[in-house]
């Protein structure tokens, strides 16, 4: 028996979508109901969003050219294309959410702790 083309394609986007999302799974965002320990429990390094943003671009590479090629789209690549940019959508919202909450969170570290005062020596009576 032959293998459907479709079996195939949904496997892939079934593969790829469960890796999709680098900082959905590994950005701890700041907890803003913990203000004292909310920036030391985040997620200050930018690298899963930046592994993000670089699949997104590649994926968008990937299927541009995919695109562009004839026989992709003369044998009903359209869905294949789809799938190509929805993922490519589904990092680059992932790049977006994690940088900006590794930004939170670098700025919620990097505020200074409010100084204490020194209390005022009493005055002699």
């Amino acid at each position: 028996m032959v293998a459907r083309p479709r079996a195939g394609i949904v496997a892939l986007v079934v593969l790829a979508a469960g890796s999709a999302g680098c900082s959905f799974i590994f950005v701890q965002p700041p907890h803003e109901q913990l203000p004292d320990h909310g920036a030391a429990e985040c997620t200050a390094v930018a690298a899963a969003p930046a592994i993000d943003l670089i699949l997104a671009g590649a994926d968008v590479i990937g299927t541009l050219y995919l695109a562009q090629h004839t026989s992709v789209t003369n044998t009903n690549g359209g869905p294949t294309v789809g799938v190509g940019f929805s993922l490519a959508a589904v990092w680059a919202i992932s790049a977006i959410y994690g940088f900006r909450n590794t930004s939170r969170c670098t700025d919620l570290q990097s505020e200074p702790e409010e100084p204490i005062r020194p209390r005022r020596p009493r005055r002699p009576q």
